[in-house]
This record gives C-alpha cells, structure tokens and sequence, in this order.
C-alpha cells in the first residue's frame, strides 16, 4: 500500500521560509512585495510568520510572479532554487510596471477574478501620493461687513 506524500515540517520545506527567503535576496520589506503582489500590508508578515497556514490560489499565483519563480518551487521546494539576481530583477520588472502581476493573474486564473485586479488598484491607489490640487481662486468665504456691500 502507497504511503501517503509527507512533507517535512523542518524549516527549510515551508513556503514561509522560502517567500522570506526570496524577500530577503532582494533587499525589499514586507510592506513594498505586498505592495507589488497587490496584498494588504500585513499579508507577506503573516505568511512569513506561518501566521496564515491557508494561502489561496490567486495569491500563491501572485507571489510566484512576482519573485520570477515555479508554483512548484514555492509551494513544494520542487526543482533548483532560483538565482538571486533572477529573484531581483523578477521583483524590480513587477515593482516598475504595477499592471504586470494583475494582468498575468487574469491571464492565469480567468476573467472571473476580476476582483483581484480591482484589490491591486486600490493597493495602488493607497501607495501613490496624493496629488496636490491646483492652484486657483480662495474657496474661503470672506464675511464683509454691510457696509462694506453697498
């Protein structure tokens, strides 16, 4: 009878050593690769803290792409470990063009995630600055004096 497929529970087989690992190489924080994968700011720390045991599909997808590494290799340690100037580059092409990640996630899982590229705009949208408004006349109500009206 097969035995059932086991996977060691010894640090170097997680998936959350292996996306610190790969965050690590690239000089990058937790906050700026959720920023690039369209997380909320939190995630990669719980994923990375073993906090979040259930990682879905779309997001397992998303750090895939964004590190420039094989589902596989991220999920089962399956295959040679990536380069780090392969990892770094993977990181600067997505963290240059914001769209790249979402788009190939619609690619990949079908239009019927839309929401998911709806989540990596506003994640944008939350990062980038805020633009200042242009100048143009004073809003501020003056009150003149009846005098001053007639």
């Amino acid at each position: 009878m097969p035995s059932a497929l086991r996977i060691p529970d010894s640090p170097e087989h997680t998936i959350a050593t292996r996306v610190q690992k790969l965050r690590k190489c690239t000089g990058r924080n937790q906050s700026e690769i959720s920023r690039v994968c369209g997380f909320p700011r939190p995630y990669i720390g719980l994923i990375e803290s073993s906090t979040r045991l259930e990682i879905g599909l779309s997001k397992l997808v998303a750090l895939a792409l964004t590190f420039g590494v094989s589902l596989d290799w991220l999920v089962f340690g399956d295959g040679d470990e990536p380069a780090a100037v392969e990892v770094c580059s993977a990181v600067e092409r997505a963290r240059l063009n914001p769209k790249m990640v979402e788009t190939a996630l619609a690619n990949v899982l079908g239009s019927k995630h839309r929401r998911i590229r709806t989540r990596a705009r506003r994640a944008r949208a939350k990062a980038s600055p805020a633009r200042p408004l242009p100048a143009g006349p004073s809003l501020a109500r003056t009150s003149a004096s009846p005098e001053a009206r007639t």
